[in-house]
């Protein structure tokens, strides 16, 4: 389907913009280590467990009190406190600096290779945008670490919901001052994707391996495998 007539990409930001899950790993490295010389710790799955305690955080905020905005930081750091409790008995301990710093990781998460390429090529012919359920300052501090040219930072935390709900992407659309069908979420999460084509947003899914296991959506307008061939897309289909 065409996506000529989309003025905006507003675009997720974990997995789909930066490769959190390496940036994890990497600073876990640096700062959990095994007790005994011959100990081992499974960082990547020490990684996703940790993500996975603030997708789970995050629900239960939904659920339990939707009018509520958490503090991310806080979420994260609260996360970070229970997986370590589970390996407690194996690694060196782990003070609260240490943990206040590693907590930071998720402000200094690294882009995927095509990602500044890709948003420089789209910013010629489109307005691009964050859409994300981390915080304006969670956002501003991964733009500028890692130098992602976005046009603006758009965040949950300023409609007072969180990706999925519909408020998320209308208040996006309500500030661009667009049309939903003239903005497109660019994700690699098929239930970002779903909620925004919901809300009659156009969407396009970017494959991520270690994010999804599908290289393509069915639902979805396109199906790319790297920001940089999505703009390279739009930038001929709009001469």
């Amino acid at each position: 389907m065409s996506l000529s007539e989309v003025k905006a990409f507003v675009f997720d930001v974990f997995g789909t913009c930066v490769d959190w899950r390496t940036s994890v790993i990497k600073e876990l490295k640096q700062y959990v280590k095994p007790i005994s010389s011959s100990g081992t710790i499974d960082y990547e799955v020490l990684a996703d467990k940790w993500r996975q305690q603030y997708y789970t955080s995050m629900q239960n905020f939904a659920k339990a009190q939707p009018d509520v905005i958490p503090d991310v930081d806080a979420v994260y750091r609260n996360g970070l406190d229970k997986i370590l409790a589970e390996i407690q008995e194996e690694i060196n301990p782990i003070n609260e600096d240490m943990r206040n710093e590693l907590t930071q990781v998720w402000h200094r998460l690294e882009p995927w290779a095509d990602t500044n390429i890709g948003l420089k090529k789209l910013n010629s012919v489109a307005t691009t945008a964050t859409l994300s359920n981390g915080t304006v300052r969670l956002l501003l501090d991964l733009k500028k670490s890692g130098g992602m040219p976005f046009d603006t930072i758009f965040s949950a935390e300023l409609f007072q919901a969180y990706k999925p709900h519909p408020k998320v992407y209308m208040g996006a659309v309500k500030l661009l001052k667009l049309k939903p069908q003239e903005v497109c979420l660019v994700a690699a999460h098929k239930s970002d994707l779903l909620a925004a084509k919901q809300q009659g947003l156009k969407t396009a899914f970017i494959y991520r391996p270690s994010e999804h296991t599908e290289h393509e959506l069915d639902f979805t307008d396109i199906n790319m495998n790297s920001i940089e061939n999505l703009a390279e897309y739009i930038i001929q289909e709009k001469k």
